[in-house]
């Protein structure tokens, strides 16, 4: 595995739909692919020499991160900040954090910022909070206005920030910020990669306090493909949202919060994948991404990273689990072919 790339890709900043960095990455590392950006929606890849109706198969993953934007100037000083994603005002004023223009291309503008939690209304959603109380122990009060209190140029309404990068492999485990995300956009990647397939697609997203833009990617994918055969969305996930347990490897969910998602097609993929000595736990989501956003008509497909400590600068993913997830991606498009010679 390039570990070197992975550490790299998690320590872009990408918050929202500010996308900048992280398509220059995927460029660079997809060199030949074709890329068409859909504006606030989405980012789709394709090989070289495929259009879009070429693609039967399409790896999906959001690349966005927890965060904030800067909003209106404060009373006592500095800027008013929207929290993008369950994270917990708290943490933010305790760690350090880059902010970087909404419109930058490639990272250009980064810089330190600070934040600051004064008195005052609830920043966070009644339920990111219960989310945001589960993922991480410090998450305890989640009251105070975020106020950016000290960082260059801030513009208000077109400056995002994030934590401070610096992922690093530790006892066979990635450990950083963002790899609620960047872990399963590297897993797809590196699949799609290896493959070297003509109908193999794949389409990034945003997820974290945009389901204007998830829905958006959703149109995409119902409209755009009319080829396809089956769509698989991969994230990482809170293994304490998990009913399985606590598994080491890459999970296919069933369900996410409540919705099930194309339960024959993961019974009988998993089935399939098993038989190859591919280790893969079927399990219930608590909490759940956004595939039911994304879903068609083709067969839909929920894989899992798990990774502790999400949506927090002390991410913890095993490098074991993302390889898993990357072998169970090589392997689907033949057994989609033998699911349906037997159909």
């Amino acid at each position: 595995m390039d570990t070197a790339a992975l550490r790299e890709l998690c320590d872009l900043v990408c918050v929202a739909t500010a996308y900048g960095p992280v398509s220059r990455w995927l460029e660079v590392r997809l060199h030949g692919w074709t890329f068409r950006t859909f504006e606030d929606a989405c980012i789709v890849a394709l090989p070289a020499g495929s259009t879009m109706a070429d693609i039967r198969i399409l790896y999906a993953a959001h690349v966005d991160e927890v965060g904030g934007m800067v909003g209106a100037p404060a009373p006592r000083g500095g800027f008013l900040a929207r929290g993008c994603g369950s994270v917990a005002p708290e943490l933010l004023a305790q760690r350090p954090l880059v902010a970087m223009d909404y419109l930058d291309e490639d990272g250009g503008s980064c810089r330190p910022c600070r934040v600051e939690v004064r008195p005052g209304r609830s920043l966070l959603r009644p339920a990111w909070r219960t989310l945001a109380r589960r993922v991480h122990p410090r998450f305890a009060t989640l009251t105070g206005d975020v106020v950016i209190v000290d960082g260059d140029s801030l513009v208000p309404y077109s400056t995002v920030f994030t934590f401070q990068g610096g992922a690093q492999v530790e006892d066979e485990a990635l450990v950083g910020k963002a790899l609620d995300a960047r872990t399963a956009v590297f897993a797809v990647v590196e699949a799609a990669r290896a493959l070297g397939r003509s109908d193999v697609g794949l389409l990034f997203y945003s997820e974290e306090g945009s389901n204007v833009s998830v829905h958006r990617a959703g149109i995409v994918v119902n409209t755009c493909f009319p080829g396809l055969e089956l769509l698989a969305n991969c994230d990482a996930v809170d293994p304490a949202s998990l009913s399985c347990g606590d598994p080491t490897g890459c999970v296919l969910r069933l369900s996410e919060g409540g919705d099930l998602i194309s339960p024959h097609s993961t019974l009988e993929l998993q089935a399939r994948l098993r038989s190859q000595d591919i280790a893969i736990e079927l399990t219930f989501d608590a909490a759940g991404s956004k595939t039911r956003d994304l879903t068609s008509l083709a067969p839909t497909l929920s894989l899992g990273i798990p990774c502790e400590h999400i949506h927090t600068d002390e991410g913890r993913c095993s490098l074991g689990a993302i390889e898993s997830t990357v072998q169970a991606l090589l392997a689907l498009p033949s057994l989609l072919r033998a699911i349906a010679k037997n159909r």
